[in-house]
Order: structure tokens, then sequence, then C-alpha cells
């Protein structure tokens, strides 16, 4: 038996064929041919009726192309672990229909015209040069739009079927005592690994995490990758293909596939830019979306789903990622000390049993609604404007200029150089905050001079007391 014929079976599809296959590939025919049955018959009698016999029939496998639909949907019924088998078999299935003995007869190709159309489209490619381009462009599409999430399910499906509360938090404890987590951080990473495996999750609950830490060996990149590896039904040492970066998650590359689009979640280590003004933005979008287009070479962009579920790492405080004055969209985890000492094996069956046991609340938004709001950049600014004020009030609340002040007058006062946007908009808030009370009647952009004076004396006033009431000196 040749190479092809083991692969398409040629003799048993055209002699041997058991009597159930041969019903199917009759049918399948029949169907393709737009054939009509009588009441009684087999798909078998369809077909001699219809005056037709086996010697004209292609092997099994092209009429499953066929019947698919075509490679794409051909390819995407296929069981395959990795984009490169699955362009070895879209391959060499365009190179076995090129070589299909039928095809070769001019008596018999153009019997069955589906089969015979497809034949002409793998010869066409062939004959063009494009039979590589197009493998790897169906295959890059069947995997990336079906088979990748599709085998992740069924590889989680059953690790995350029976839940044990007990075991559950035996682990939490454990976690605790181990890594020094408050029980803030271990509702943090529950909710975290129970979205991940939640069905039809509404995106605007989408929580990543923001584990964070300057000092060394905490173990935040250690725990971040073997939770990951976990909710995708992986190992340890396979948690890199996992990781993805914000220019891939955010598509700056047209053709690039988001991570989320292929995994139940997403580790993005150390990924958070320092100057985060330009992307973040499109982080906040992408955080609570469901779904993206993608925009494969060769082929039509399609939207996919894409469960935007990361745990990003870093070694700065979120503060410095946020822009906003408050975000809802992350969950923070402060690494401090360094853990108890354990073997990434222990490791792993500790995190196993973190995340196969947790099970959710039984309501999402109750849940989701209780988590606190992150603090941003903006209010570490507005913060520290505040504190500006309070130091150089004198200057800043001046009556030598006259009777009213503005925002942007404060502001000029406060910086040296002409004021950003940024802090113009942070000092407009920091006044809006302390001197509400004191705006003009008759026009609320301006604010009165001596009624900030006596505001901040007051406040400050109100400082001291609170200062020697702790029992601090003033």
């Amino acid at each position: 038996m040749s190479e092809n014929e083991e692969y398409f079976d040629f003799s048993n599809t055209k002699k041997e064929t058991p009597a159930a296959n041969q019903n199917d590939t009759f049918a399948k025919i029949a169907e393709l041919m737009c054939w009509d049955a009588y009441a009684g018959e087999t798909p078998q009698d369809v077909f001699e009726r219809n005056g037709n016999n086996l010697n004209a029939v292609p092997a099994k496998d092209i009429i499953d192309i066929v019947h698919a639909g075509g490679l794409l949907k051909w390819a995407e019924g296929l069981e395959v672990n990795s984009q490169a088998e699955l362009y070895q078999k879209v391959m060499r299935a365009i190179r076995l229909t090129i070589a299909e003995p039928v095809f070769q007869d001019k008596k018999k190709i153009d019997i069955f015209p589906p089969f015979a159309n497809f034949f002409y489209y793998c010869q066409r490619l062939d004959r063009n040069g494009r039979t590589a381009e197009e493998a790897n462009g169906v295959s890059n599409v069947a995997w990336n739009g079906v088979i990748c999430r599709r085998n992740i399910t069924n590889r989680t499906r059953e690790m995350f079927a029976h839940p044990d509360p007990q075991k559950f938090k035996i682990a939490a404890e454990k976690i605790k005592e181990v890594y020094k987590y408050t029980d803030a951080n271990i509702e943090a990473l529950r909710y975290f690994v129970c979205q991940s495996r939640h069905e039809n999750h509404n995106p605007s609950m989408n929580k990543a995490i923001y584990h964070w830490g300057d000092e060394k060996q905490t173990g935040k990149t250690t725990v971040a990758k073997t939770i990951i590896a976990i909710l995708n039904g992986d190992i340890l040492e396979n948690a890199g293909t996992y990781e993805s970066n914000l220019n891939i998650e955010l598509q700056y590359d047209k053709h690039a596939c988001p991570k989320a689009a292929l995994f139940n979640s997403v580790l993005l280590d150390e990924a958070a830019p320092k100057d985060s003004r330009k992307s973040y933005p499109a982080v906040k979008s992408k955080l609570t979306n469901n779904s993206c287009d993608f925009d494969p070479k060769y082929k039509m962009v399609i939207t996919i789903p894409c469960k935007r579920y990361y745990y990003f790492t870093s070694n700065d405080p979120i503060y410095d990622f946020v822009q906003d004055h408050k975000e809802r969209r992350f969950l923070e985890i402060h690494s401090t000390e360094k853990p108890v000492q354990m073997s990434f094996e222990d490791i792993y069956k500790l995190w196993f049993d973190f995340c196969t046991n947790a099970t959710p609340e039984e309501n999402w938004q109750v849940w989701y609604n209780s988590f606190a709001f992150i603090e941003g950049l903006a209010t570490k600014d507005v913060d520290e404007i505040v504190n500006e004020i309070f130091l150089r009030w004198e200057s800043v609340f001046s009556t030598v200029t006259g009777t009213y002040t503005t925002a942007k007058q404060v502001a000029d006062k406060l910086f040296k150089n002409e004021p950003t946007p940024e802090q113009k908009r942070g000092v407009r808030t920091a006044m809006e905050k302390l001197f509400s009370e004191c705006k003009s009647a008759s026009n609320k952009s301006f604010f009165n001079i001596m009624s900030c004076r006596a505001k901040i004396i007051e406040m400050s006033r109100d400082i001291d007391m609170d200062v020697k009431d702790d029992g601090f000196p003033f």
C-alpha cells in the first residue's frame, strides 16, 4: 500500500468500507448532489438509482472536505495539538486531492461536479504556486478561531468539574501562611480564577490582576505563571505558552491574534509601560471586551471570541499604570515579603488545589461590586497638588492679585513652566475638592480668594487637632 493509500484508505473507501461508513459516504454524496430519497430508500439506493457506480467516487476524505464546506470548515473539525500539525494535514489534503486517481480520468472527473470543483481549486493553487500560502491561511484561521480554544476547553472541563470547598479552604489558608497574603488577596484571586471558567461571563465584570512589588524574590512571577498554567489545563513548565505583551493583545500589528482569544487566561509579565498615557485608554477598552477582529494574512477578517482575563506582574505600583482617578477593572496584590521556600512541585500542587476547588458567589454583580476601586495616577497627582496648595496657600491665594482667582491662575503659580493639560486638570479637581463652597455665585469658574484662605485655615486647624488627638507632637 502506498503512502497516499494509507492516508486516504482508498481500498476501504471504494470496496471494503463497512456498511455504516458506506451509507454515510452515500448520504453525503446525495446531499451534495441534492438527490431526494424516496420512502424506504437507503442512501446507497439513492446513489444507484441516479445511475452512478463506486468507480467514480473519490476518496472518503475528499468527500468529507467538500461536504464540510471546504478546507476551512473541514480543518476546524480536526483533532490536532498545534497549528504546525494542522498545516501539515491541510497541505497533505490538497496534494492528495491533486493526486486522486478518479480526477485523472477525464470520463469520471465531472460526474460529481462538487468534487470536480474542489479538485480544480486545488489544482489551480498548485499551478499558481499558492499551495503553502493557502494551507498557512486555512490553518491560521482554523487554529486561532476554533481549535485552540476547543482544545483548552476539553482539557480543563474535567479538571474543574468537581470542586471541593474543604480542599479550597485548606489551600487558601496554606497560601496565606506561605505568601503572607491577606483575605482580600485571596478573594481577588478567587474572583480571577472563577471568572476564567464562568460560561458566558459578562465582560463588563471582567477584572484583571495587577500583582506588583519592588522587593525581589517575593514570588509574584512564579505565582502568576502557576495560576495561568493551571487555568489553561497545563503544567508549570509550559507557562511561557500563555505569556503575551500589550503589542499583541492590543493588536498593534493588524495580523496579530491576541492570546486572550486562544487561552482561558493570559500572563502579562512586566508588560505595563512606565508611561501608559497613550496605551491606557486602549487597555481599558479591551479589558471589558469579549471579542476581537482577527485579520489573518490572505484571508478575510473574522470576529472571534476573546476572554480578556489578564494577570499583570510588575515592579511598579499600580497607580503608575492606571491613569484615571479610580479604576474598577483591576484587582491589586502587593507582595512585600519573601514566601516560605517550597519545591516547584509543591507550589503547583498548592495552587492546583486552590484553582480547581474555587467556587464563585451566587450573585456575580454583588460580588463584583464588593471590591474596592483602585486609585490611579490622577488621584496621586491630585493628592500631591492638594499638599502643595496647603504648603503654599498664602502665595497661591494672595489678595494682592484681586478678589477672585481661577484654577488656571492657581496652576500657573504652582508650576514653574506652562502647566500641562494633565496638571491643569489636576488643579481643577483639587480646587473642586477643597473649595467647592468658595465659588462665585455668578461664575462657577471663579473662586473667592478670601473664602479660600478662610477654608484652608479651617482645614489646617482640623488637621492639627487630629494630630494632637492621636498623641503625636504638633
